[in-house]
């Protein structure tokens, strides 16, 4: 979808993918971000002294983690309950997310925020609180209909967004989803890091991992069904690197996500009339971090192969697509805000 300038210059509107993993928004301006979803606060005055400001946001704050601690305010699509400082993380995020589009000192911001179709009203509203603090107006929409609003796939279709903390599906049937045409699940991007933690640690228990090494190798390596060759990563056992396989550990990790995918599409797939089950199975879509996993798509034909003819493509964009839809559906949902 081609992004162009409002009529009205003053209206600066952003489509944000507000992720437990990654942050993503796109303005229609033109202008773009992507950016890990973490904050680093300064351990203490030396700490302050070294990165220079009051905090850190994304991949800066990974890369100076010595002198910061580290804030991951997201948990399954929103903003976690537990723990200190995750609104003020969360709001810093958002507020990231925004100021990278390049506002101008006098636009009307407006913020589309994806959201996992079933957060809890309470979980909205929070977002919603916080994105004050960036937008003179914010609203929050079901992330998978996004993409499917940004793909014009409203009608016999399904999309299932693969991200860090949930993977959420959607039937579109032609008009807003109603709750029984939605899925949140929480085995998603994160499951799997805990889950290739373990195997690598059952099959090496001396080498050293951490967190954002599996999850590095994950990005890298993952994939579903036969491997193409032999996945072999550089890790370290008592400091001495070595090359270990690793490549049933990926498999094994990247494939516990899909009995439950499997289980949730066809059950919003039962919603459909039974003669538009056809046209759907042919319209299935992967968006999210999980679609670039290795053969996702061929993998999950095969498991749903029984229920008829299916055909499953990955989004071009799962990085911007939500955000993409978020600008294409702005038109329809902002009015007075746009005059």
């Amino acid at each position: 979808m081609d992004i162009k300038p409002s009529e009205n210059d003053k209206n600066h509107i952003v489509g944000i993918d507000f992720g437990t993993s990654w942050t993503a928004s796109l303005s229609n301006k033109g202008d773009r971000i992507r950016f890990r979803s973490i904050v680093g606060y300064p351990k203490d005055i030396l700490g302050k002294s070294v990165i220079k400001d009051d905090f850190l946001i994304g991949e800066k704050a990974l890369k100076n983690r010595g002198a910061l601690f580290l804030k991951f305010p997201l948990k399954d699509g929103v903003i976690a309950t537990t723990g200190d400082q995750n609104l003020d993380a969360a709001s810093e995020i958002l507020s990231y997310a925004v100021s990278q589009t390049n506002p101008a000192s006098d636009a009307r911001i407006c913020c589309i925020i994806g959201v996992p179709p079933k957060a809890l009203a309470e979980d909205k509203e929070q977002i919603l609180e916080i994105a004050k603090e960036s937008c003179h107006y914010a609203t929050v929409i079901s992330k998978p209909f996004l993409v499917a609003f940004g793909m014009d796939k409203l009608m016999d279709a399904m999309v299932v967004d693969i991200g860090a903390g949930t993977v959420d599906i959607c039937g579109l049937k032609g008009g807003l989803p109603t709750p029984e045409d939605e899925a949140t699940l929480l085995t998603a991007g994160n499951f799997i890091d805990e889950i290739l933690k373990e195997e690598i640690k059952g099959t090496y228990p001396g080498v050293s991992l951490t967190n954002n090494l599996v999850r590095k190798i994950k990005e890298q390596h993952a994939f579903v069904g036969d491997p193409a060759e032999p996945v072999l990563v550089e890790l370290r056992e008592k400091g001495i690197p070595g090359k270990y396989d690793i490549t049933s550990a990926i498999k094994n990790s990247c494939e516990r996500i899909v009995p439950e995918i499997k289980e949730s599409i066809v059950s919003i797939l039962s919603t459909f009339d039974l003669e538009r089950q056809d046209a759907v199975l042919q319209n299935i879509y992967i968006a999210g971090g999980g679609s670039r996993i290795a053969g996702m798509d061929k993998f999950l034909e095969k498991e749903l192969e029984e229920y008829g003819d299916v055909r499953i493509r990955a989004v071009e964009d799962p990085d911007f697509c939500g955000c993409k839809g978020a600008l294409k559906i702005s038109d329809s949902i902002l009015g007075d805000f746009m005059e």
